[in-house]
Protein backbone atom coordinates (compact mmCIF):
# COMPACT_ATOMS: atom_id res chain seq x y z
CA UNK A 1 0.00 0.00 0.00
CA UNK A 2 1.65 3.38 -1.11
CA UNK A 3 -1.64 5.49 0.23
CA UNK A 4 -4.44 5.86 2.20
CA UNK A 5 -7.45 8.08 2.99
CA UNK A 6 -8.93 9.12 6.40
CA UNK A 7 -12.15 11.10 6.70
CA UNK A 8 -13.26 13.53 9.52
CA UNK A 9 -15.26 16.31 10.46
CA UNK A 10 -13.64 19.99 11.27
CA UNK A 11 -14.28 20.53 15.16
CA UNK A 12 -15.09 23.63 16.86
CA UNK A 13 -11.98 23.68 18.80
CA UNK A 14 -9.87 23.82 15.06
CA UNK A 15 -10.86 26.80 14.20
CA UNK A 16 -9.75 30.05 14.59
CA UNK A 17 -11.62 33.82 14.89
CA UNK A 18 -11.18 33.70 11.23
CA UNK A 19 -13.46 30.68 10.77
CA UNK A 20 -10.90 29.07 9.41
CA UNK A 21 -8.88 25.90 10.39
CA UNK A 22 -5.83 27.39 12.50
CA UNK A 23 -2.88 26.30 10.90
CA UNK A 24 -1.00 23.90 13.04
CA UNK A 25 -4.14 21.53 13.10
CA UNK A 26 -3.04 20.52 9.78
CA UNK A 27 0.07 19.13 10.95
CA UNK A 28 -2.26 17.15 13.59
CA UNK A 29 -3.79 16.05 10.86
CA UNK A 30 -1.06 14.47 8.71
CA UNK A 31 0.03 12.74 12.49
CA UNK A 32 -3.15 11.54 12.09
CA UNK A 33 -3.09 10.51 8.29
CA UNK A 34 0.40 8.91 9.42
CA UNK A 35 0.05 6.81 11.98
CA UNK A 36 -3.34 5.70 10.22
CA UNK A 37 -1.59 4.80 7.10
CA UNK A 38 1.31 2.88 8.99
CA UNK A 39 -1.27 0.59 11.32
CA UNK A 40 -3.15 -0.18 7.97
CA UNK A 41 0.36 -1.87 6.83
CA UNK A 42 0.89 -3.57 10.62
CA UNK A 43 2.86 -1.08 12.01
CA UNK A 44 1.83 0.35 15.26
CA UNK A 45 3.65 3.49 16.85
CA UNK A 46 3.17 1.85 20.14
CA UNK A 47 4.66 -1.24 19.65
CA UNK A 48 7.89 0.49 18.11
CA UNK A 49 8.21 2.74 20.87
CA UNK A 50 8.22 -0.28 23.08
CA UNK A 51 10.68 -1.99 21.16
CA UNK A 52 13.02 1.35 21.57
CA UNK A 53 12.77 2.86 17.84
CA UNK A 54 10.88 6.72 18.09
CA UNK A 55 10.01 8.04 14.67
CA UNK A 56 10.48 12.04 14.89
CA UNK A 57 9.45 14.55 11.98
CA UNK A 58 12.82 16.39 11.24
CA UNK A 59 11.06 18.39 7.62
CA UNK A 60 7.81 19.80 7.46
CA UNK A 61 6.38 21.51 4.63
CA UNK A 62 2.71 22.86 3.82
CA UNK A 63 1.11 24.92 1.28
CA UNK A 64 -2.21 26.39 2.22
CA UNK A 65 -4.53 26.86 -0.60
CA UNK A 66 -7.90 27.03 0.13
CA UNK A 67 -9.16 26.95 4.27
CA UNK A 68 -10.81 24.47 5.46
CA UNK A 69 -13.67 25.53 8.14
CA UNK A 70 -16.08 24.49 11.30
CA UNK A 71 -18.14 21.44 10.22
CA UNK A 72 -16.85 20.67 6.73
CA UNK A 73 -15.55 17.07 6.13
CA UNK A 74 -12.06 15.83 4.94
CA UNK A 75 -10.49 13.77 3.29
CA UNK A 76 -6.84 13.25 4.06
CA UNK A 77 -4.80 11.17 1.71
CA UNK A 78 -1.41 10.27 3.32
CA UNK A 79 1.37 8.87 0.33
CA UNK A 80 4.37 6.75 1.20
CA UNK A 81 6.76 8.47 -1.11
CA UNK A 82 10.16 7.27 -0.13
CA UNK A 83 12.41 5.52 2.49
CA UNK A 84 16.32 5.26 3.04
CA UNK A 85 18.21 3.70 6.11
CA UNK A 86 17.00 5.79 8.11
CA UNK A 87 14.67 8.12 6.80
CA UNK A 88 10.78 7.90 5.94
CA UNK A 89 9.12 10.73 3.69
CA UNK A 90 5.19 11.09 3.48
CA UNK A 91 3.20 13.73 1.35
CA UNK A 92 -0.45 14.53 1.81
CA UNK A 93 -3.33 16.12 0.79
CA UNK A 94 -6.30 17.80 2.34
CA UNK A 95 -9.82 17.80 0.48
CA UNK A 96 -13.10 19.13 1.31
CA UNK A 97 -15.09 16.52 0.56
CA UNK A 98 -18.64 17.96 -0.63
CA UNK A 99 -17.15 19.36 -3.75
CA UNK A 100 -13.71 17.51 -3.66
CA UNK A 101 -11.52 21.01 -3.66
CA UNK A 102 -7.91 20.97 -2.96
CA UNK A 103 -7.15 22.86 0.32
CA UNK A 104 -3.38 21.78 1.40
CA UNK A 105 -0.43 20.09 0.28
CA UNK A 106 2.03 18.80 2.33
CA UNK A 107 5.28 17.18 3.61
CA UNK A 108 6.88 15.32 6.04
CA UNK A 109 10.28 13.63 6.45
CA UNK A 110 11.51 11.20 9.72
CA UNK A 111 14.04 9.86 11.24
CA UNK A 112 14.25 6.71 13.18
CA UNK A 113 16.56 7.63 16.19
CA UNK A 114 16.55 5.30 19.50
CA UNK A 115 15.77 6.49 23.21
CA UNK A 116 18.71 7.54 23.63
CA UNK A 117 18.47 9.84 20.55
CA UNK A 118 20.63 7.92 17.84
CA UNK A 119 19.96 7.80 14.41
CA UNK A 120 18.84 4.02 14.32
CA UNK A 121 17.88 1.64 10.71
CA UNK A 122 14.39 1.52 10.33
CA UNK A 123 13.29 -1.31 12.20
CA UNK A 124 12.59 -4.26 9.57
CA UNK A 125 8.74 -4.65 10.32
CA UNK A 126 8.37 -0.89 8.72
CA UNK A 127 11.13 -1.99 6.17
CA UNK A 128 9.70 -5.01 4.64
CA UNK A 129 5.64 -3.53 4.81
CA UNK A 130 6.52 -0.58 2.94
CA UNK A 131 8.09 -2.23 0.04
Amino acid sequence: MKEDKIRFRVKYAEVDRQDAVYHAYYFIWFDMGRTEFLRKIGVSYKELEDQGFLLVVTKAKIKYLSPARLDDEILLKTRFVRKTRIRLVFEYEVFRERDNKLLTIGETELACISREGKAVRIPEVVAKNLG
